[in-house]
């Protein structure tokens, strides 16, 4: 049976000055609106059956939120919760979305605001529900970038990008693109602890880039992949700007080269859609003994100094940071559990969900609201 499809966008983008989310241990207070946070909407339909695809321009949604928004949109748009797919695209650069256990101790982190985050429910219904209301007779494809995105100064060190996965979905009528659900290994963290502008990082300046060139009709439904935690080299805050425009629009090519590459013969209208949704146990690992987590920060917080003191390259720096974090955030979580209240924390955690999307030959995998590159990458590793 043909498949339909339709489509739609929101605008999410904060008002007023706000605390910027992802980087813990710095205050940042969001200084302008550098590009619009969406919230952007597939759905495919093919007689009974649909699914729907969201992406949100935040860093992650937790598992009480993500399921409440997802219970919302399977009643507005009368499908089944396993058929409708949102997750976060991982941006450093919007408004605080959770409480994170393991930062609970940083008191320069910003807290979710309900009102803002009501707001995004609300958007995310909308745009589901639009997207399902105005379908249209449409064709798709899958591809790949493979070898067309050379990210070489971007990030040496990276993933290998064969696994980048692109689909393609054009109208009948002509072959206007629609469409176009972009899976990027690479990390939305150009923007990054220096800056104070609001953000969708990179994935912004591509979806800009692929409407330039192949129409402003087109909406670019973006998500991270599993290996996507990279950290992109920016020797200096004012160009993290230039440098997000330049890697979202070498991105954005690599994507239209890939798109401009398919045959009609790849094309189809008769496409398989399913989903299913299971909920697990999760199993917290073990912490260590107290002694061992100050001992370990300890360790950490001196060679973060020496290096500092050594003035060691920005890339090194930011590893011994980050390790800075972990291990202080291990400190807290051990605290917790002494102190008895670490099960109380992690409640919502105790079973969480994890959902496979099905178009065609293609599947998306991960956890609803986010999708975290450690959790992605086991994900992964046992697809």
């Amino acid at each position: 049976m043909s498949i339909k499809a339709g489509v739609s966008v929101r605008d999410i983008t904060p008002e007023g000055s706000v605390g910027l989310f992802g980087h813990p241990r710095i205050k940042r207070l969001s200084s302008g609106i550098n590009d619009r946070l969406l919230v952007s909407a597939l759905h495919l339909r093919t007689g009974s059956t649909g699914v729907i695809v969201v992406s949100v321009d935040l860093l992650f949604m937790d598992p009480s939120t993500s399921a409440a928004i997802i219970n919302r949109v399977s009643e507005a748009v009368s499908m089944p919760k396993e058929r409708l797919f949102v997750s976060c695209t991982h941006t450093h650069s919007g408004p605080a979305t959770a409480k994170v256990a393991c930062w609970m101790g940083d008191y320069t982190l910003p807290v979710p605001d309900v009102a803002y985050m009501e707001h995004v429910a609300n958007m995310i219904v909308e745009a589901a529900s639009e997207a399902a209301a105005t379908t249209t007779p449409v064709e798709l494809a899958w591809t790949r970038i493979g070898d067309h995105f050379e990210e070489g100064e971007f990030c040496p060190n990276g993933p290998d990008d064969s696994g980048m996965g692109v689909l393609a979905v054009r109208q009948l009528d002509g072959g206007q693109y629609l469409a176009l659900v972009t899976i990027c290994d690479l990390y939305p963290a150009v923007m990054d602890e220096t800056t104070t502008m609001v953000s969708a990082d990179f994935p912004h300046y591509s979806r800009k880039y692929l409407q330039e060139q192949l129409g402003e009709q087109i909406t670019v439904v973006h998500f991270t992949a599993p290996c996507g935690d990279v950290d992109i080299p920016v020797s200096a805050p004012d160009e993290a700007c230039g440098k997000a425009e330049q890697l979202g629009r070498a991105y954005g090519q690599s994507v239209k080269t890939a798109v401009e590459k398919l045959a009609p013969a790849d094309f189809t209208e008769e496409v398989a859609l399913a989903g299913r949704l299971k909920s697990v146990a999760a199993v917290c690992g073990p912490l260590p003994d107290l002694w061992e987590a100050q001992t370990n920060w300890g360790d950490s917080r001196a060679e973060h100094e020496r290096l500092k003191a050594e003035n060691a390259d920005k890339d090194l720096l930011a590893v011994a940071r980050k390790a800075v974090i972990e291990t202080e955030g291990i400190v807290y979580m051990v605290r917790a559990q002494q102190g008895g209240v670490l099960p109380g924390m992690l409640a919502q955690y105790e079973h969480v969900d994890v959902q496979v999307i099905q178009i065609a030959d293609g599947f998306l995998a991960g956890l609803p609201g986010m999708l975290f590159s450690e959790y992605g990458r086991e994900i992964a590793e046992k697809a």
